[in-house]
């Protein structure tokens, strides 16, 4: 179950990564800067990865 939140997560940093990077606008306006983009890209793979080779090992 925590792995699905997980993955539901990394899906909506990435989604935030990717707009980011593209430059659009979010519902108020305001861009997201290139810096925060690719972190939430960074951050996303590494959700992915704790998610699916990490959690399963600890339990």
């Amino acid at each position: 179950m925590a792995q699905i939140a997980l993955l539901a997560v990394a899906v909506g940093m990435l989604f935030v990564g990717v707009q980011g990077l593209r430059g659009v606008p979010d519902s108020n306006g305001k861009k997201t800067s290139p810096a925060v983009a690719i972190v939430c890209l960074l951050l996303a793979a590494g959700l992915v990865v704790f998610a699916l080779l990490v959690l399963p090992n600890l339990f």
